[in-house]
Order: structure tokens, then C-alpha cells, then sequence
């Protein structure tokens, strides 16, 4: 689930346990609610049974931003986006999430944005994985 807090969007993992929910498992990180594209929900988790699920949850607030694209070559999924209000991503196996390789597309198919790390950098914070423009030139 995407739950709204105080704090921003939660992303929690529940499971059925008889006939009640547990939900033993919640991600929340900062976003910048100022950045154009923005991961607001994210979870790779794997349950005692190993039950696995890998969830992504994405909005935006550039008007150019038509679809978002992500997941492994062999799963990956194509969905349009609207300004804010985010989509939500799901694939039944636990992936790390460098390998969805996510990238924001505009309406003909060109990327705009690319989920990474900085560019030429040798120290990675996991405060600098995100979304960041494409530079069409180099």
C-alpha cells in the first residue's frame, strides 16, 4: 500500500495471515517536493514464505512527462503518468533497485529523466539516488 502521512507517502507491505492483515514492513524516504519527477513509494521485500514483491511508486509535476518506464529487460513496463498523481509499479520476484533502470519519457517516446546516481561521482548517498534530467547534447 501507498499510505499519506504527516511525513509524506509511506509505501507498507501487508499480507493476509488468517483472516487478519499484517503489515510488518513500511518504507518512507524524503522527497523534494520540488523536483519534477519524484519516487514516492518503493519497497523489494521477501516474507518468511518467500513470497517476494518488488513495488515503485512514481509522480511527477512536469507537464511533459507522458509515461514512466521501468523494471528488468525480461518485465519491463510502460505507464502514463498525470500530473500529480502517482502510479504504482508491482512485480512478483524481490530486485534490487538499480536493475529497473526507471526513466520518465515525453508523448514521442524521448527520455527525459533518468532514476540514478550522479554522473562522475565516487561516493554514493543514497540521498543522491534519483531522478535526474537527460542532457540531449552529450
Amino acid at each position: 500500500y501507498l499510505l499519506d502521512t504527516a511525513n509524506g507517502p509511506r509505501t507498507v507491505g501487508c499480507y493476509k495471515a488468517g483472516v487478519l492483515w499484517r503489515c510488518p514492513v513500511s518504507f518512507w524516504f524524503y522527497n523534494n517536493s520540488a523536483e519534477a519527477v519524484q519516487t514516492v513509494g518503493w519497497m523489494s521485500w521477501t516474507n518468511g514464505d518467500n513470497e517476494q514483491v518488488t513495488i515503485m511508486a512514481v509522480k511527477t509535476i512536469d507537464p511533459g512527462v507522458a509515461y514512466i518506464k521501468a523494471g528488468q529487460p525480461s518485465e519491463r513496463i510502460q505507464k502514463n503518468i498525470s500530473i500529480g498523481i502517482p502510479i504504482i509499479f508491482n512485480w512478483s520476484n524481490a530486485m534490487f533497485g538499480y536493475s529497473l533502470n526507471p526513466v520518465a519519457l515525453d508523448p514521442d517516446g524521448h527520455t527525459l529523466y533518468e532514476y540514478r546516481y550522479p554522473k562522475n561521482i565516487t561516493v554514493h548517498r543514497s540521498e543522491d539516488y534519483r531522478w535526474y534530467p537527460v542532457d540531449r547534447d552529450g
